[in-house]
C-alpha cells in the first residue's frame, strides 16, 4: 500500500507475459523472416524498411521484397536493371546505385514505371 502509487489496484508487470516478448506486445512489428531477404543482402531487423546489398561484387539487381523503402546496391558490378525489378516494392523512397557499370541503354524502359 504505496499511498504515492498512481494506481493502487493494479498488479505491476514490468514487461507483458507471451512468447512474443515486450517489444511486440507493445505494437513493433516482429522481426523480418529470414527468407524475406535476399541471400545476397543484409535486412537489419532494427531498421526493417531497408535492405543493404552494397560492396558485394553484385552483377545483378536481386529480388527486393515489397515492405522495403531503402535499397542499397551501390559499389557493385551491376551493368543493367531488368524490367520488373522494382515491380513488387512500390513504395520505395531510395534507391542507391552509384558506383556500378549501368548505362542508360541497358535500363528497362519501365523499371520505375509503379514506383511514386
Amino acid at each position: 500500500d504505496d499511498p504515492y502509487d498512481p494506481y493502487p489496484y493494479e498488479p505491476y508487470e514490468p514487461y507483458p507475459t507471451g512468447e512474443e516478448g515486450p517489444a511486440y506486445a507493445y505494437g513493433s512489428p516482429p522481426p523480418p523472416e529470414p527468407r524475406d531477404c535476399p541471400q545476397e543482402c543484409d535486412c537489419p531487423p532494427n531498421f526493417p524498411t531497408a535492405m543493404y546489398c552494397d560492396n558485394r561484387n553484385l552483377k545483378y539487381l536481386p529480388f527486393v521484397p515489397s515492405r522495403m523503402k531503402y535499397v542499397y546496391f551501390q559499389n557493385n558490378q551491376i551493368s543493367s536493371i531488368q524490367e520488373g525489378v522494382f515491380d513488387n516494392a512500390t513504395g520505395l523512397l531510395w534507391i542507391a546505385l552509384h558506383g556500378n557499370q549501368i548505362t542508360s541503354d541497358k535500363v528497362g524502359r519501365k523499371v520505375f514505371s509503379k514506383l511514386r
